[in-house]
């Protein structure tokens, strides 16, 4: 039993200790080029969920199951993908909210590990914060601990996060602890600069944009195991660090308890 899993703690012993911050990971199941699983963004998010939350010391955190399917309508050209629509997304993310704070909980953090999420949970966040009148959080991981993660090498010859090159394949290579083979070589579809850079001016989306890929972004081979490591350490300790600051900038009233 891991007193981190929400799932493993029973009704007794949530009513007795409440936890300080309920968080969520969210992820998809979508193809991740030819050697990497269709369920590499929710096994990430949850590996990295665990980290922060033991790393989260002075606050109790709890780690809910996964939702395991995104918005991924993107990837479906590929075969091997299951998706929620934008809209479905949005009232599965608020009816956690609602029944979380129908059941006594005061802070809900989702934790994304899907760039088509990206977005979403944020407005989900923003949404059911005020229609359910508790905490909402909403972060994808690799976002809030990028700084960490470049640090720790995570954008040396590839792209951070990309999606199933060299970032994600190492990470998923760590959490299984075993090197991923048969990797394909370079993408020599995916031009410079990422199209979802949040620094540019304005986004563009084109229906065919993913199709005309090859279905991955940049090297799968250009970092190792031992760097996937690295990485899940930082970005755990970095994440624990946010959802402390979560619950201190997020007060409860006596009345609230």
């Amino acid at each position: 039993m891991n007193p981190r899993l929400l799932a493993h703690r029973t009704r007794t012993q949530v009513a007795a200790t409440p936890p300080d911050v309920v968080v969520v990971p969210v992820g998809a199941l979508e193809q991740h080029g030819p050697h990497l699983m269709v369920g590499t963004d929710t096994m990430h998010a949850e590996a990295v969920a665990l980290r922060a939350a033991e790393a989260a010391t002075d606050v109790d955190v709890v780690v809910a199951p996964a939702v395991a399917y995104g918005c991924s309508d993107h990837h479906i050209p590929f075969g091997a993908t299951l998706s929620l629509s934008s809209a479905t997304l949005l009232a599965v993310l608020r009816d956690v909210v609602r029944s979380a704070a129908a059941s006594g909980f005061r802070r809900v953090f989702f934790l994304n590990g899907h760039g088509g999420n990206h977005e979403l949970i944020q407005v989900a966040a923003r949404d059911a914060a005020q229609e359910f009148g508790i905490a909402v959080g909403a972060g994808s991981w690799w976002a809030m601990a990028r700084d960490a993660l470049i640090e720790a090498g995570g954008a040396d010859g590839t792209r951070l996060p990309g999606h199933a090159g060299g970032f994600e394949t190492s990470v998923i290579g760590a959490i299984l602890d075993e090197r991923i083979t048969d990797l394909p070589g370079p993408s020599s579809s995916f031009g410079p600069t990422d199209p979802r850079n949040p620094e540019a001016a304005f986004r563009t989306e084109r229906p065919e944009g993913w199709s005309d890929t090859e279905g991955y972004t940049d090297d799968p081979g250009a970092l190792d195991i031992d760097t996937g490591r690295r990485l899940l350490e930082v970005a755990g300790r970095a994440i624990g660090d946010d959802l402390t600051r979560f619950v201190a900038q997020t007060p409860i009233t006596t009345e609230e308890h």
